[in-house]
């Protein structure tokens, strides 16, 4: 178990824990000792994963707060029913105390903690569990067993910075993507060799190979790890080929085949492997919170739903590639997520090629956004980072409590509800033609899949029909 050995065999006082992915711009330790040396608080650093928590979500709380939060499990149920949140359910919370919530805890990624105070209390020689053990994350359960216990920690890490050179600001990513852990040692050693050349210097023997440009600069062309999510409702030859040309251009991601099964199941595909077939329904998808309007079928109209049921199963892919069933990629998928990556772009999709007065599905959005902040995309063909698709998730969650409440008399259209959210949540949006032609992507032309190869550019093709 991580830290466990430090844990049970320090002959120290106090046991500082990091990350290798933190910046730190000022005498972190030195800083922690001095908030901890009158003993009034057990632990020091950032307290809190907020951007998770409903209680974040309705300014109820925060790090500087947590202690004065105090909701009784009435309270705790109404929370979490506005303002649902990936892990934070009814189910996870403790009716007798639901402080602390769980997303609480004393961030591991750089945190000061007196073992004088608290080794007594946990596991092997007490009953708290241990620092490492993993419920909702690395932590929860020990800052929720000591807290119950009396035990205060302090929100402060001034001068500290988690993930600062990663293109995804949290660490999580790196873990599953070679080129963007090794993209920020490179940016890490650029970060020294301005701001402390004499460490460089006298270091820079010691550093591993991976930190030389000259070696290692292809690695950054690295592909980080994507799914590829190909949306079927049913399945024949014409849709195997489909599936055969979208696998023609994977090398290195990973291809699923989620079937809506809403109207009954699919036959047809037993001769694909299990666990890259992703069976989804209307009903499991309202009973996972996310509401539906109107007579249209729910993935049609919510074209993210299928996105967020996978999400839901899969959460540790860098990108997420989602695809109709009468789309086409004519280009290198790696290709095209490597540059994405590199581009740093949340979200891509392309624009509406018509006036916002003029499109039809307006009238869904006007209970929730000004004119100003409605971005319509074509959703055939679109890709999503990892971040991306956690706060989509839990907006399209919002959104839906909103509708069940009557607060809002209409979901909004997908194609207007995904990207609208994402840039009002301040992520990066890049049209999907920055990637490729869309000269051949529509929704009402027709493109006949034998004639594909006689297409000048096509880039994204939509859509394919198997005869004219």
């Amino acid at each position: 178990m991580r830290y466990q050995h430090a844990w049970e065999d320090s002959d120290k006082d106090f046991l500082f824990i990091m990350h290798n992915d933190c910046l730190f711009t000022s005498d972190i330790i030195g800083g922690m000792l001095d908030r901890l040396s009158d003993g009034v608080y057990s632990g020091v650093g950032w307290i809190g994963q907020c951007w998770n928590c409903p209680a974040s979500y309705a300014r109820l709380c925060s790090g500087d707060h947590y202690e004065h939060y105090r909701p009784s499990w009435e309270d705790a149920l109404r929370l979490v029913a506005e303002f649902p949140a990936p892990r934070t359910t009814a189910a996870n919370i403790d009716p007798n105390a639901p402080m602390p919530l769980p997303e609480c805890r004393l961030n591991e990624f750089g945190c000061l903690i007196s073992l004088k105070k608290t080794r007594g209390l946990v596991l092997p020689i007490g009953e708290v569990a241990p620092f490492a053990e993993f419920v909702t994350d690395i932590g929860t359960e020990w800052f929720r067993g000591l807290v119950l216990r009396g035990h205060r920690f302090l929100n402060w890490y001034h001068g500290m910075s988690h993930a600062w050179f990663s293109r995804d600001t949290n660490g999580h990513s790196a873990v599953f993507s070679r080129s963007i852990y090794e993209e920020s040692e490179l940016k890490a050693r650029d970060y020294l060799r301005e701001h402390h050349p004499e460490v460089l210097e006298t270091y820079e023997g010691q550093l591993r190979p991976l930190c030389d440009r000259e070696i290692h600069a292809e690695t950054l062309d690295k592909v980080p790890a994507y799914a590829v999510l190909f949306k079927v409702r049913s399945w024949n030859a014409y849709l195997a080929r489909q599936l055969e040309r979208i696998r023609s251009k994977v090398r290195l991601g990973q291809v699923f085949i989620v079937v809506d099964e809403s109207s009954g199941r699919v036959e047809g595909l037993e001769d694909l492997a299990d666990e890259r077939v992703i069976r989804i329904t209307d009903v499991a998808a309202s009973e996972a919170g996310f509401a539906h309007s109107g007579h249209h079928p729910t993935f049609w109209y919510n074209k993210d739903y299928p996105l967020h049921m996978f999400f839901k199963a899969f959460p540790a892919f860098a990108y997420y590639v989602m695809m109709d069933a009468e789309a086409a990629i004519m280009m290198d998928i790696d290709e095209l997520v490597r540059r994405v990556a590199m581009s740093h772009s949340d979200f891509v999709g392309e624009p509406l090629p018509v006036a916002l007065t003029e499109w039809y599905w307006r009238y869904s959005c006007n209970d929730l956004y000004e004119i100003g902040q409605i971005k319509p995309h074509y959703l055939y063909v679109s890709i999503f980072s990892n971040r991306a698709v956690q706060i989509l998730f839990q907006r399209r969650l919002v959104l839906a409590q909103k509708f069940v409440s009557a607060e809002i008399a209409v979901m909004p259209f997908s194609e207007a509800a995904v990207p609208s959210e994402l840039a009002m949540a301040g992520l990066k949006l890049s049209p999907l033609s920055d990637f490729g032609s869309t000269s051949s992507y529509d929704w009402a032309a027709r493109f006949v899949e034998a004639r594909l190869s006689e297409l000048e550019d096509p880039g994204f093709v939509h859509p394919v029909v198997e005869y004219e």
